[in-house]
This record gives structure tokens, sequence and C-alpha cells, in this order.
């Protein structure tokens, strides 16, 4: 028989599935809807007994507060008030056991007593003057109305079970907040409920609500704070505590009491239910009885004018039992008909499945890279034709798949050779540039430490002082080029790490503006700087990279533009623990064209090459800024009109400083000099520098070629403080450095490298050998006095 046919029987018995579908959802959808219909019916039943509890609370409540409206209990004149308040007991029908008035400072009167040597108030012994007052300042009633009433509200509130101070008996307590004329609270007038009323109502409950349940239903009672007002087991309900057939009292006399909370109970699922009804909610919950473990449905409604919650619970076999005898019965003639179906539907898959499953573990091991697994094609149907398909597609396969192989293998050993090449390209790169570097920063540490002395010269003339100028502005300038390069070369290896600390925003603006000013004055550009309120005045960020790039794009602005101002703008809003800030440079100089804003971030890219004749300059200032601004946790954006100006806008994330106060230390410029310098130094020029620097500081100094003589001119004579050059003859200060700390005498001798030698990996190469701190050439004088302020004897 033909594939085709035996689809069409198969098809044809089939069929009864959509009527198997239909039966089912039928049986499902009828005992759900059975389920539901029940469901709601309990709930609605617990409705009606929490509104019953609702109607006899808000008539307590309102008696209540109408009475403590009355201006004799106002008054707060216990002996004025006591009369109207005996009157309104008797006219209740006892409902109130008694009525309490309580002051601001806890003490309390109440209508069945009190100490007449204080005021009536309640004592622990009335009879005797000095006997300690009574408190109710831990009740919750005293605590809501009047000790945490701080809005001078007039509040009611019912009380949780308690055992009464004076009578010994359970209670719950109606109160509300008496306000004097001025609208302040000056105390509380509670309604002591005796406990006959709860069980009154519970009977009543159980009389008019409960009847609709089975027998087996249970019902229970639970206060603001979880306390069981009411519960099949009587045990749980408050009472008081007894050891040895004797009250058990507290510190100050009081009888201790025992109240169960439901959202205490050992059980997980009652403090879940537990929770729900002190949250307030109506509803349901299906869980198992502690005692049982049969499953039941729990039904709970909130009392809102006590706060109170109520519940009922039900076995499921109560509340299903019809629906499950209905539901028992369509289930087993379903499972009679879908048996005979199963049946009929294994004897004929077996036919037809036989040779597709043959089939499929024929794929599956082609998968697994097996080509050997046998596969039937004696078949004259369809199932045979794609049988004798799959072998020949197995057989191309097997022969691509060793083709593939050994293409991959060649691709594999051209990338791993490429890969090779890149590293090695990188390390000749990392190479190259620390060569240049240190070759570079040598002699422009002679050269810029030479213009700086002599800058610091009396006796100069204006034109001295200009060339000076000239040349020292030339210097810096190279060495900014020195420095752009490095910075994109360390960005673009990912060896930049930020350095996090505290410093004041205003403190770093007054170092930019004292940088720049002179190139803005010399220009007769207005240079501004606004600072919004909103911002912190002390942060937490990298300083040094965040002033970089704001000196980097005002610099910018100011270089430009050739008349007008250049802006800056700064503006802080707080995201969470962090702050955002945003910093805008806005210039009025001659602004960039729109195809040339696309080019403007990437390396050695200015506007055009006449950019760079006219203004000088790498083309890298902008691309090492949104580098640097990406790793503070931001974003930069450029926005010009050409000729009209330009505005670059940046943001970062920071978080706020930690204050810091200023203990009178003197700063780093007023400190003192003193000590005793050896200088490892090879090169002449650097040597007259330094040496000059250092003697311009008030110390002492002594020069040496390299390394080895550093280590035996120490054991001829004491030092302060060593400054060490990383590359010389003979002994490099690596090795020196090694040597000196081998000694116990020179363990604590500090030593600082002065090195053109600046690239992270240099820098962490003189922390291993033993330096305690690292100076970059070329050398300042202000630089070099605050690490020589921070490592000398003080």
């Amino acid at each position: 028989m033909r594939l085709k046919v035996r689809l069409i029987a198969v098809l044809l018995f089939t069929s009864l599935l959509p009527l198997l579908v239909v039966f089912v959802l039928s049986i499902t959808h009828s005992s759900e809807q059975a389920r539901r219909l029940s469901i709601q019916g309990a709930l609605a039943q617990v409705g009606n007994a929490a509104a019953l509890f609702e109607r006899y609370f808000i008539q307590r409540k309102s008696e209540i507060a109408l009475m403590a409206r009355d201006p004799r209990i106002q008054s707060m004149d216990f002996v004025a008030m006591r009369p109207f308040l005996i009157e309104e007991k008797s006219l209740q029908n006892s409902v109130y056991e008694k009525f309490i008035v309580g002051t601001k400072d806890g003490s309390f009167h109440n209508t069945e007593g009190g100490n007449p040597h204080q005021n009536m108030k309640r004592t622990f012994d009335d009879s005797q003057p000095y006997s300690m007052q009574k408190t109710i300042k831990k009740r919750d009633y005293w605590k809501t109305t009047v000790g945490e009433n701080v809005d001078n509200k007039a509040m009611t509130f019912v009380s949780d079970p308690m055992i009464s101070y004076t009578t010994g008996v359970r209670q719950i307590v109606v109160s509300a907040s008496i306000l004097n004329k001025e609208q302040k609270v000056v105390g509380l007038l509670g309604g002591s409920i005796p406990w006959r009323e709860v069980d009154r109502l519970v009977s009543l409950v159980q009389s008019q609500v409960m009847t609709q349940f089975d027998k087996e239903a249970r019902f229970m009672l639970v206060s603001n704070y979880g306390y069981y007002m009411y519960h099949w087991d009587p045990s749980k309900v408050i009472q008081l505590k007894r050891h040895n057939d004797t009250w058990v009292l507290n510190e100050i006399g009081e009888k201790v009491s025992v109240r169960l909370k439901i959202n205490e109970e050992s059980n997980e699922a009652i403090r879940a239910l537990g929770l729900k009804m002190l949250a307030g909610h109506t509803g349901v919950i299906e869980l198992n009885d502690p005692d049982s473990h049969e499953p039941q449905h729990v039904f709970f409604a909130q009392i809102p004018a006590a706060g109170y919650s109520i519940a009922v619970a039900v076995p499921n076999s109560v509340i299903f039992g019809p629906v499950q005898e209905l539901k028992e019965l369509l289930w087993g003639t379903f499972i009679v008909v879908l048996v005979i179906i199963i049946g009929l539907a294994i004897k004929l898959s077996a036919q037809i499945y036989a040779p597709i499953h043959n089939l499929i573990m024929a794929s599956k091991a082609l998968s697994g890279g097996d080509f050997t697994y046998k596969l039937s094609n004696y078949r004259e149907d369809e199932l045979g034709e794609l049988s004798r398909a799959f072998m020949k597609m197995r057989d191309q396969v097997h022969m691509r798949e060793n083709e593939l192989e050994k293409h991959v293998k060649e691709r594999t050993l051209a990338f791993e050779q490429a890969t090779e090449e890149a590293q090695h390209a990188v390390l000749i790169k990392s190479r190259f540039l620390a060569n240049m570097s240190h070759e570079i920063r040598t002699p422009l540490n002679g050269l810029l430490g030479m213009l700086e002395l002599l800058q610091m010269q009396s006796t100069l003339s204006a034109e001295q002082i200009k060339l000076l100028n000239m040349g020292t502005t030339s210097g810096q300038h190279l060495l900014s080029l020195v420095n752009d390069i490095l910075d994109i070369s360390k960005l673009e290896e990912g060896q930049v790490e930020l350095v996090i600390e505290d410093f004041f925003v205003s403190d770093m603006l007054d170092e930019i503006l004292v940088m720049l000013a002179p190139s803005a004055d010399q220009k007769s550009l207005e240079l501004v700087v606004n600072c919004d309120a909103s911002v912190p005045s002390e942060i937490k960020t990298d300083k040094v990279r965040l002033k970089q790039v704001l000196v980097n794009v005002i610099n910018n602005g100011i270089k430009f533009t050739s008349q007008g101002s250049v802006e800056v703008q700064i503006s802080a809003s707080q995201e969470a623990t962090q702050w955002r800030l945003q910093f805008r440079v806005i210039d009025t100089g001659i602004g960039i064209k729109p195809e040339q804003l696309e080019r403007i971030f990437q390396p050695f890219q200015q506007a055009d090459d006449s950019t760079t004749r006219k203004f000088g300059g790498t083309g890298l200032g902008l691309s090492i800024c949104r580098e640097l601004v990406t790793l503070l946790g931001g974003e930069i954006a450029i926005q010009s009109q050409y000729s009209s100006g330009t505005q670059v806008t940046f943001n970062i994330s920071v978080l706020e400083g930690e204050t810091r106060i200023n203990n009178g230390v003197l700063s780093i410029a007023e400190q003192p000099l003193v000590g005793k310098v050896l200088v490892a130094e090879d090169n002449p020029i650097n040597q007259m520098v330094i040496n000059a620097m250092l003697s311009k500081l008030g110390l002492e100094v002594c020069l040496v070629e390299d390394g080895g003589l550093a280590v035996e001119q120490l054991e001829l004579e004491a030092f302060d403080l060593i400054l060490m050059d990383m590359h010389m003859p003979n002994l490099d200060g690596i090795e020196a450095t090694k040597q000196i700390r081998r000694s116990q005498k020179w363990r604590g001798l500090p030593i600082i490298a002065t090195t053109a030698n600046v690239l992270p990996q240099d820098i962490a190469l003189c922390y291993s050998a033993g330096m305690d701190d690292h100076l970059g050439k070329p050398l300042q004088i202000n630089e070099l006095r605050k690490t020589l302020v921070r490592w000398l004897p003080k």
C-alpha cells in the first residue's frame, strides 16, 4: 500500500480527535464553572459576616467620636466628666464595660475607680497616696490617637485584643482623640468593650452566616496587627500567662498576657494568609489544614471600620463534593474512549513510523559524523525513494566535509600567523613609542628646566622675558604633542586606568582659569565660567582626566576664536546615588563646516589642512577627549555653524565627594624644604637642571652618573632622599633600586624615579623594583617641590 493511502486511513481514524478535544474541554469548563460559582457563593457569605462586624464597629466609633467632642470631655476634668460617662455607660445597655480617659503623659482615669490622692488616676494601689500610676503608653489605642498623632487629627481607632489593667479581663477599646479649643490633642476617650460582646457577635455570625456552610467549616477573627480575636482553637486567643497556677507579672507588677499572631504561625501557608489579611485584602486562598493536612479553601474579608479581618476555612470536599462526583464520571467515560483510540493509533503508527524512524536515526548518525549507519532502501514507495536519496546525499556530504576540513585547517593556520604578526606589530609600536618618549623628553627636561630657572631670575629685561616665554611655550607645545600621541596609543590599547579622588569643583576651575586666562587675554577674548548651583561643591572622579578634557576643549575654543568670547556652562542632575555633570563650551569662533563635523573626532583629523598650517596641532585632542569622556561614563558631542561659532557638549557620571576639613596644616608652598638629596642622572644637561632646581629649593645635592655610583655613595654618607633615573650606563635605576632595597638599613629611604619613561608598564616597573614615587620628565619645579615635601622628613 502506498504511503498516500496509509495517510488517508490514519486521517480517517484521527478525525475522532476533535471530538475527544471537545469532550475534554466540556469537562474542564463545566468543572471550573461549578468551582467558580461555589467559591463566589462562599466568598459572598464571608462578606456578609464581615458586614455584620463592620456595622457594629462603625456604630461604636461614631458613639465614642461624638462623646469626645463634648465640652465636658474636652475640658479633661475627670471629676466633671465622670457623671456624664457613667450615664452614657448605663444608656448603652452594657455595650461598654467602662470608659477610659487617657492623658498625653500616658496616665489615665476610668469610670470604675481611681486613686483619690492622685486626682482619681488609676494606680497599682488606689488606696495608697504615693502608689505608682499605671500607664497606657504601650497600648496601641494610645499610640495611635495620642502618642503618634503629631498632626493633631480627630482620630478614632479600634484596638487589638488586650487584658484590662484594672479588671484583668479580655477586652477591646474603641478610642477617639480629644482636641481642645485650639484643636490640639490633649488626650483620648476610650470605650472598653467586654469580651462578651465579641462572643455575642461571633455567635450572631455563626447563626446567621455560618449555617450556609457545612458543620465542618471553621471561623476565625484577626485584629489590626494579626492577633487572634476568635479562633476555633481557644488556646490561640489572648489570655493571661500562668506558671504553676500563679499569674506571671512583668517588671512593674502587671499581669503578663499571651497573644498569638497569625503571621507568626509555624505553618508557612497560614503566615502567607495572615499577610494578605493584614494587608486589607479580600479573597480566597487554598492551603492544607495544619492538623488533618487535608486541602481546604480559606475565604477572608476585611472589616475596614476596625481594621480587623474575618476568615472561614471550608474543606475542599465540602465545597467541591458534587462537582467532583460529576467530574469523576465524565473522566471515567473519557478514559475508556481514549484507551480505545490510543490502541488503534499505536497499531497504525507502528506500520507507518518504522521506516521514518529508521531514517531519523540515520540523520542523527550523520549529524554526529557517522557516515556508516545502515539504511534499508528495499521499499518501493515514497519512503524507499527518500531513503535512497538520503544515502546519495550522505555520500556527497562526506566528500565535501573532507574538503571543508582541509580548508579550515589552512584558514586557521593563516589566521594564527596574522594574529602573531599583529601582536608583534603592537609590541614594536609600544616599544617605539616608549623609546620616542624617552628620547624626546630627556632633552626637553633640560630645555624646559633651564627656561623655567631663567624665568625665575629677577634681572631679565623685557625682551629677554619675552624670548624665554616664547621658548617655554614652544617647548610645552612640543611636550603636549608627545603627550597626545602617547595618550591616544594608551587609549587604543586599553592601558588608561582612572584614578578616582575627591576634589572641589571650584579648585579645578581655578586651576584651569589660571592656565588658560593668559591665552584668552592675549587675544582680548572674554573667558566666562558659569557653574550652576545644582553642581555639588565636591565630587569624586578622575580629576586629572576631567581637567585634561576641559583644558583641551576650552583651549580649542580660544585657539579658533579671534574675537568675542568663550563661555563654559556647568550643570548637574541627580541620578539615584550618582550625579550627571554636563559641560558646555561655547565659542564665537570660525566654526566648522557640516561635512567636516563627521570626522572631527577621528585621530589625526582637523577641519582641513589649512587649519593645521594656521593653528597647529596633531588633530588628536578631540579624539582623546572622546575616549576619556567614555572612560568617565559619559558622551561628547559637537554642534557648529560655519563662521558663527561652535558648542562642544559632554557629560560624565560622578559621585558626590566627602567634605574635607582644613585642619590648619601649611600648604605645600609654605612648608620649608630641608635635607640632603642623592641624584643619579647620566645626562649632563639634566644634571645641571636638577641640581639648580634642588638648590633653588634649599636642598643639599650630591650628583652621580649611574646606579652603581649611587650605591657606593650611600655607603659613604647619609641621604634623606634619592632621585633615580631609569636608563643609565653600567647599572640602571631599576637594578640599583633593587640592590638598595636588599639592605635593611636603606629599606625606609625614599627613592623617586625621575625618568622620561611615562608609559604605564614603565611606571609599574619602577614601583615593582621598590621605588616610592614617579616624576616624569620634563621636570617642573612646582611638581618637584610637591613630591619632595611628601617624602622628605618633616
